[in-house]
């Protein structure tokens, strides 16, 4: 969901499409995995596709190309949706901390 104009936009089966295949590691925090940060790599920039309702309650496509904040959001969501974690893309973390970690969110 994504705040545009005071209204919450909802996507409907969302995915992307990888636009620029340079990735960016930065530092991203995950409420499944609460008091941890993570050195997380992802693209810059993606093709961002979904269905959403329009003002007539039609069902359209959509695509917006997305970089920087937006995207890494965009693309951590769409893990949730894929049943990974923010432990799965980790970098550096190595099997043993992985497991034990995913061992404590049950």
């Amino acid at each position: 969901v994504r705040e545009t104009e005071n209204l919450f936009r909802c996507f409907i089966h969302p995915s992307y499409k990888i636009d620029d295949s340079s990735l960016q590691v930065e530092v991203e925090g995950c409420l499944s995995v609460p008091k941890y940060s993570f050195k997380v790599p992802r693209y810059n920039t993606i093709l961002a596709s979904w269905f959403e309702f329009d003002e007539n309650k039609n069902l359209v496509y959509k695509e917006e190309l997305l970089s920087g904040m937006l995207a890494r959001v965009f693309q951590h969501e769409i893990d949730h949706l894929d049943v990974k974690c923010i432990v799965d893309r980790a970098e550096n973390v190595n099997r043993e901390t992985k497991r034990n970690l995913l061992k404590s969110m049950r």
